[in-house]
């Protein structure tokens, strides 16, 4: 009978001793997503919403005339134009070179209008790409009055767009004066046209 109390006594204890609860597991520290890459910037489609190509012009007189030469300060131009002796021609030079045999144009784009002029190879060093107008060609009026910038586009070169500052206009206005006295000379009747009353 005391053996059975024993035996009772221990299972009510057993019964009633503690289960250790599970223990929950540390929650895992939650890593963020990176974030998704901003999208790139759409290119400007219109070449009037662009930045400006790098570089700055400058005047440059010397003996063989004046130019006006666009590009990066102490390197070789990526633009040029230039009025060479009493020619009354405007001469553009692009840095850069066309494949062998290649007809091109180079177009120049105000703010308003552009005109494509036939381009070809200098052969010189540095390799440029060149084209000319008459001094008198309206659309140089235009380019040197466009609104803030120009637009400089060959097939195969980078499109420039470069500011509209006074030095290209100079260029147009001195070839313009070069030839003007010779124009003006021209227009005068001479002598053997005049009437005797």
């Amino acid at each position: 009978m005391r053996r059975s109390l024993i035996l009772a006594a221990s299972l009510c204890l057993s019964g009633c001793a503690t289960i250790p609860r599970p223990v929950a597991p540390r929650p895992q520290p939650t890593i963020a997503p990176k974030p998704a890459p901003l999208p790139p910037r759409p290119i400007a489609l219109d070449w009037k919403d662009r930045s400006f190509s790098k570089g700055v012009w400058t005047l440059v007189q010397d003996t063989a005339g004046i130019s006006a030469r666009f590009g990066p300060p102490g390197m070789e131009p990526e633009f040029s134009s230039a009025c060479v002796g009493a020619t009354g021609i405007v001469k553009f030079a692009r840095a850069g070179s066309l494949p062998e045999l290649m007809t091109a144009t180079m177009m120049l784009a105000s703010t308003d209008t552009s005109k494509s002029y036939p381009a070809i190879n200098s052969n010189k060093t540095p390799a440029t790409i060149v084209s000319q107008t008459s001094a008198d060609d309206p659309h140089l009026d235009s380019l040197a009055f466009s609104r803030g910038r120009m637009l400089v586009s060959i097939v195969g070169t980078e499109e420039l767009v470069i500011p509209s500052w006074p030095e290209f206009a100079r260029v147009v206005e001195e070839c313009r004066s070069r030839r003007a006295p010779a124009a003006a000379a021209a227009s005068q009747p001479s002598k053997s046209d005049a009437k005797i009353n």
